[in-house]
């Protein structure tokens, strides 16, 4: 009994050591889940192609396209040189674009150029690059607005106008020297300025862009209010939510424990203590993700699991007309789950671990059988009948796990669960506290 109940004791450290990992990093901000989206590309010959492209993120979007005309066709992937745009069908387009941006000059190269020849005027310390790439529009009319990722990984900010071309929003820097010739940087709020030059022969119009961080938000709606009031057709591309379900189905295996059981004033007893019990799980989840999700989608499953326990003691009062010795408690549950997956790394890696959390209802499916007995003077076990074995249950799990890519539209996964649940109505055995470790793989199908 006191091994068992060590056991019991170590099996609640882990459970609440998984829970409480899960609760922390909950709300780490993750990437969006890895699927496509139904739209079209337009190909340099203006020709229009629809199907399905993966929407690979911002920065990945700026350089490549995954296009495939249905699931069953294999990814084209095109370059910067190949397309014109590409468009998905919940609003949001990429425009191929060429344009110049500022950056600031690394310490080591601006100071070569101070000590030489080519010290930049007016103490600059930014220089202009060219890039082409697909740029995400999100204001289309006389005014353009746009935001792409550079090479350098930072966001940029982009407004188009015609006869002034395409502008990078940015900061100006600049630099100072010491006499031990330490390089300090002094950065100036001088965006407001490049948005003055676009509005300003709209002096009426009360534009809120004094401020010293851009706010895309703010920065979309004044272009989008300046091609209204100057009279030109303006739409704002905002993305809309699709919902895609992805079906999966799963198999497993478990060890499972009571916590604690006790006894009734009827003459209805249960051991004191028990072992663990291995157990056969099965069942199917549909995760529910939005095109507009980040890393965080919702899912739902339904199970079937088995799980109870294993008595430590001998012979145990089963009633008052004789005593018997449990064998083992053998609950059989039809469990319907709701829970919250985040995925912890990039969309497009080969292996996605992920973070879950699910509440959990559950349906005793053998209430006349769930535990086995044998009489003490027989040697031959038999299930019990009773109809004061509790129906229902709730609980809640975590669980930890990955995804791993197998081709471009199927995935397998494996994952490690700890739950815990309890009877909703206690009759005659009480509220038993069920305890369940468990590993299964499964695989998406569709």
């Amino acid at each position: 009994m006191k091994e068992s109940n060590q056991i019991i004791g170590l099996q609640k450290k882990i459970f609440f050591v998984i829970v409480s990992l899960l609760v922390i990093t909950s709300f780490k901000v993750c990437l969006a889940q890895d699927y496509y989206i139904y739209g079209y590309i337009v190909l340099n010959s203006n020709d229009t192609i629809y199907g399905d492209i993966l929407d690979q993120g911002l920065k990945n979007n700026a350089k490549s396209v995954v296009f495939r005309q249905d699931r069953y066709t294999v990814p084209e992937y095109f370059s910067i040189n190949d397309l014109v745009s590409f468009h998905f069908s919940t609003g949001k387009q990429y425009v191929k674009k060429t344009f110049s941006y500022y950056t600031k000059i690394p310490e080591s190269e601006l100071s070569k150029m101070i000590f030489s020849d080519n010290e930049p005027e007016s103490n600059q310390a930014i220089k202009a690059n060219t890039a082409t790439a697909f740029v995400r529009q999100f204001v289309k009319g006389y005014i353009n607005t746009y935001v792409t990722v550079s090479p350098e990984d930072k966001i940029l900010y982009l407004i188009e106008k015609p006869g002034l071309g395409i502008k990078h929003i940015f900061n100006n820097i600049t630099y100072s020297y010491n006499d031990n010739f330490k390089i300090k940087y002094k950065t100036h709020n001088t965006f407001n300025g490049t948005l003055d030059l676009i509005f300003n022969d709209c002096k009426n119009y009360p534009f809120e862009h004094t401020v010293k961080r851009i706010k895309p938000d703010n920065l979309n709606q004044n272009a989008d209010n300046y091609n209204k009031f100057k009279g030109y057709d303006s739409e704002i591309l905002q993305e809309k939510a699709i919902l895609k379900p992805q079906i999966s189905v799963f198999a497993g295996i478990n060890s499972s424990n009571f916590l604690y059981s006790y006894n009734d004033e009827n003459n209805y007893y249960l051991p004191d203590s028990f072992s663990p019990k291995t157990g056969f799980e099965a069942g199917a989840k549909i995760d529910f993700c939005s095109t507009l999700a980040r890393g965080t989608i919702f899912y739902s499953t339904l199970s079937y699991i088995e799980k109870g326990a294993i008595p430590d003691d001998g012979f145990t009062k089963y009633s008052y007309r004789d005593s018997a010795r449990f064998i083992k408690v053998n609950t059989q549950y039809i469990d319907f789950g709701i829970g919250i997956k985040s995925y912890l790394n990039r969309k497009n890696s080969t292996v996605r671990p992920y973070l879950a959390a699910e509440v959990l209802f559950g349906i005793l499916t053998n209430r006349m059988s769930a535990f086995e007995y044998q009489h003490n003077s027989n040697i031959n076990t038999k299930w019990g009948e009773t109809n004061n074995f509790p129906y229902n249950e709730v609980g809640f799990s975590g669980e930890i796990g990955c995804n791993i890519k197998i081709s471009n539209s199927r995935y397998i996964f494996a994952n490690f669960k700890s739950s815990y649940s309890k009877c909703i109505l206690t009759n005659i055995y009480g509220a038993f506290n069920n305890l369940v470790f468990s590993f299964s793989i499964g695989i998406y199908v569709n």
